[in-house]
C-alpha cells in the first residue's frame, strides 16, 4: 500500500494497526507495510537527508533516505532505493546554520532568493545586521560599500517589489547601510545599496506591516506617535500621503486582494477614518483602492490583535492573531458578508499564507491543535478542496513561528523562534530558526 497513498499533501501514509515490530517495506504496487505477523502496520514516509532511527511520539514509524537515495527502515532491517517507492516525498531542511536570535519576516523574490529581517545579528555564521539573503546555497548580508545591513534597532517586517527590485524593509532601527533610515528602508539589488524611502509625511513609529500593490505603492503599517494614523502609503511620483485618516490603533498585517483591488488591514484598532465619517470596525478592516475609503468588514473581530492575514484563491480572507478570553477565534474567515472561525486552535496564530498552486492553507504559531487536529507541532496546513487540516511533517520544536513564505515553485519556508523542524533534533543538524520544505 505504498503505491497510490499520497494525499494532496504528497505525505504517503500507511495506516490501520500501531506496532514496533519489524517493518517489511514493498516497493512494487501491490506491497504493503507490516509487522512481523503480517498485521498492517502505520508508517508515514518522511525522507530526510540522512538516515534516522527511532520511533515518533505518536508511535508511528517513519522512513528516512540517505545520501544514496535509499530508505532504510529501523537501523537497517529493510532498505530499497527511495527511487522506487510510490509517491513524491518531502522534507523540512536546514538552511545552512540559520540565525542567531529569531526572524520577524521572510519573502522570496521572483529570483527565488530569500530574504529575511528581524533581531538576528548574524546568518550562517557571518555577520550580518538585521537583514540577510539566501541564494540556495548560503547566506549573504547586504552590505552597502562594507556597511552591514541595518542599525540601531531590529526588522519587524520585509516587501519585494518584484518590478523595480527593491526589497523594502520596516522596524524600528536608525540606519541603513550607514546611512540616515529611520523606521524604514529600501536595497536595490541593482546598485547594492540601502537608502531611506521618502522624507516629508513618513512613518512616525515603528513600522510592522509592508505591501506592495502590483501598481508599485508602498503601504507601510505599525505603531503611530499620532492617536489617528497607523498607516501610509507611498509612490515615486506623490511621495508619502496618508491612508484616509488611519486608524485609532497598530496596524500589523495587510495583504492586497487584487480582484477587488482593495487592502485587507488587520492591528490592534476598533476605528478607521474617512473624510468626515467613522469606520467601527474592530482589528479588521479594509481600503479600497478605488473610492480612497475605508470599509468595514461587518463589526471586526472580537481578538486582541490581528498578526497575519491570507486570501485563498476562493476570495475568503483569513485573519490570524491573539484571542481574548471569551471571544473571537485564533483564526477568523471572512467569507465576503459574515464571519466565523476555525475550531480547534488553542493558542496564536502569527503567520498565514496561501499556496495557491496546490490550493492549501499553512498557519504557524504557537499553537498545537487545530481543525480537530491534535499533537500539530506550531504549523498546520489545510486543504481548501476537502476543508481538511493536517500536520506539516513534525513541526517544529521550539516557542513558534513567526513569518511563512512560499515561493513560486511551492517550496514553503518558516522562520522564527525554533531548533528543531521535521526529524532533525538537537542530535542531528540544527534548524536555527529557519527551514524550508
Amino acid at each position: 500500500m505504498l503505491a497510490n497513498v499520497a494525499n494532496a499533501q504528497n505525505i504517503v501514509t500507511v495506516s490501520t494497526v500501531k506496532s514496533g515490530a519489524v517493518i517489511t517495506l514493498g516497493t512494487n504496487i501491490n506491497d504493503f507495510a507490516q509487522n512481523a505477523t503480517g498485521v498492517t502496520i502505520d508508517m508515514n514516509v518522511d525522507v530526510s537527508v540522512h538516515v534516522l532511527d527511532r520511533r515518533e511520539s505518536d508511535w508511528a514509524w517513519k522512513a528516512h533516505a540517505d545520501a544514496n537515495n535509499i530508505v532504510s527502515v529501523t537501523g537497517g532491517h529493510v532498505t530499497a532505493p527511495a527511487s522506487s517507492l510510490k509517491g513524491v516525498f518531502i522534507q523540512w531542511s536546514a538552511l545552512g546554520s540559520g540565525m542567531n536570535t529569531e526572524p520577524n519576516s521572510i519573502v522570496v523574490a521572483t529570483d527565488g532568493t530569500l530574504y529575511a529581517g528581524g533581531q538576528f545579528v548574524t546568518a550562517g555564521g557571518a555577520d550580518a545586521n538585521h537583514v540577510a539573503k539566501w541564494n540556495g546555497t548560503s547566506w549573504a548580508p547586504l552590505l552597502d560599500s562594507g556597511a552591514n545591513g541595518l542599525t540601531g534597532g531590529n526588522v519587524s517586517a520585509l516587501a519585494y517589489d518584484n518590478i523595480n527590485n527593491v526589497l523594502y524593509a520596516g522596524g524600528d532601527f536608525s540606519q541603513a547601510g550607514g546611512k540616515p533610515a529611520q523606521w524604514l528602508a529600501k536595497w536595490d539589488v541593482a546598485t547594492s545599496t540601502w537608502s531611506a524611502v521618502g522624507d516629508v509625511g513618513k512613518p512616525d513609529n515603528t513600522v510592522r506591516s509592508l505591501l506592495i500593490t502590483p501598481g508599485g505603492t508602498l503601504y507601510a503599517g505599525g505603531d503611530s506617535k499620532q492617536d489617528s494614523k497607523h498607516i501610509w502609503q507611498y509612490d515615486s511620483v506623490n511621495g508619502w500621503k496618508p491612508v484616509g485618516g488611519g486608524t485609532n490603533g497598530g496596524v500589523f498585517a495587510m495583504t492586497y486582494d487584487q480582484t477587488n483591488n482593495v487592502i485587507y488591514v488587520g492591528g490592534e484598532f476598533t476605528e478607521c477614518y474617512n473624510s468626515g465619517s467613522t469606520i467601527i470596525s474592530r482589528n479588521a478592516a479594509r481600503w479600497n483602492i478605488g473610492s480612497q475609503t475605508w470599509e468595514a468588514i461587518g463589526t471586526g473581530i472580537e481578538s486582541k490583535d490581528v498578526k497575519s492575514i491570507a486570501i485563498d484563491s476562493g476570495g475568503a480572507v483569513y485573519f490570524g492573531g491573539l484571542l481574548y478570553s471569551g471571544g473571537g477565534g485564533y483564526i477568523n474567515k471572512w467569507h465576503g458578508n459574515s464571519w466565523s472561525s476555525i475550531n480547534g486552535v488553542n493558542d496564536e496564530v502569527k503567520a498565514l499564507v496561501f499556496d495557491n498552486a496546490n490550493n492549501i492553507l499553512y498557519a504557524g504559531g504557537s499553537f498545537s491543535s487545530i481543525g480537530g487536529v491534535s499533537s500539530v507541532s506550531r504549523i498546520a496546513q489545510c486543504d481548501l478542496a476537502t476543508n481538511t487540516w493536517a500536520k506539516v511533517g513534525a513541526g517544529m520544536g521550539g516557542g513558534g513561528i513567526y513569518t511563512l513564505a512560499v515561493a513560486s515553485d511551492g517550496t514553503l519556508y518558516a522562520a522564527g523562534f525554533f531548533y528543531r523542524a521535521g526529524e532533525v533534533t538537537s542530535d542531528d543538524i540544527l534548524m536555527n530558526r529557519i527551514a524550508k520544505r
